[in-house]
């Protein structure tokens, strides 16, 4: 009997180590379990937050893309950054080239932010106005340039010149930009035609609410101001654009005549 009992005794023991063996088995299985469920949770809760990026990105692209187009609808067909205006040849007007250049360089708050380029038709202006755009260019200063004709109907127009600044200048600055996307988007946006008013709805009201403060200012190149309609009118408002927006400064080539002065 007491042989039977201890080999019972041992059964149960086998018995009882096998089942928390099988137990401590299944707890650990558990816990395999309940760290790939955690770490399957934290792969789906990256892909979601990984989607929630791509669909704020696209929003984002899709709202750029759509102020683009509509900032668009101020330049004209022929738009182009110096409507074949050749810069002079090397090592010519090197002068006047240093000149201006070093005005571009001097970003003294107290300095004259318009530079204007005058002489005699045949002179170089256009040439001159043209290198210096090509090198602002190269440097990541230039916000655009604008080179007027007489006879052109987009080239002599005033509406299209602020337009193109306006476009340009909204490239450099997102405020601005912001500014005149409301100016666009207003219902007189497509009805005013007078040139006063235009220039303050895309140029003037937007330079007045977005004024910032920067190291380097950026740069617009105007050739040809005499050959503008309304030439005058024009140069008033420009002076306007220096005197509201410290950010902007303008190269203005012209003839010497008395409207422009």
């Amino acid at each position: 009997m007491k042989g039977l009992t201890e080999k019972l005794r041992e059964s149960e023991r086998r018995i009882l180590k096998a089942f928390l063996v099988e137990i401590h088995e299944s707890q650990e299985e558990q816990s395999r379990w309940k760290e790939e469920q955690s770490r399957w949770q934290e792969e789906l809760s990256r892909k979601q937050r990984e989607h929630a990026r791509w669909q704020e990105e696209q929003a984002r692209e899709q709202k750029a893309n759509a102020e683009e187009a509509k900032l668009r609808q101020l330049l004209s067909a022929n738009d182009s950054l110096q409507y074949g205006k050749v810069p002079c040849i090397s090592g010519t007007r090197i002068s006047i080239l240093e000149k201006i250049e070093a005005w571009t360089q001097d970003n003294d708050p107290q300095s004259p932010r318009l530079y204007w380029l005058y002489g005699v038709a045949g002179c170089g202006k256009s040439a001159v106005a043209a290198s210096i755009a090509q090198e602002l260019e190269k440097q990541g200063r230039l916000a655009g340039a604008f080179f007027c004709k007489r006879g052109d109907s987009e080239r002599e127009s005033p509406q299209q010149l602020v337009a193109h600044m306006a476009f340009y200048l909204a490239r450099a600055n997102p405020t601005f930009r912001g500014e005149l996307l409301v100016s666009i988007n207003h219902p007189n946006f497509l009805v005013v035609k007078d040139f006063d008013s235009y220039f303050d709805l895309v140029l003037g009201k937007p330079l007045s609410k977005s004024n910032v403060t920067t190291e380097e200012p950026v740069i617009f190149v105007i050739d040809g101001l005499d050959e503008c309609v309304n030439n005058r009118a024009v140069a008033v408002h420009l002076v306007k654009v220096v005197a509201e927006a410290s950010w902007v400064k303008l190269i203005v080539a012209s003839r010497d005549e008395t409207p422009i002065r």
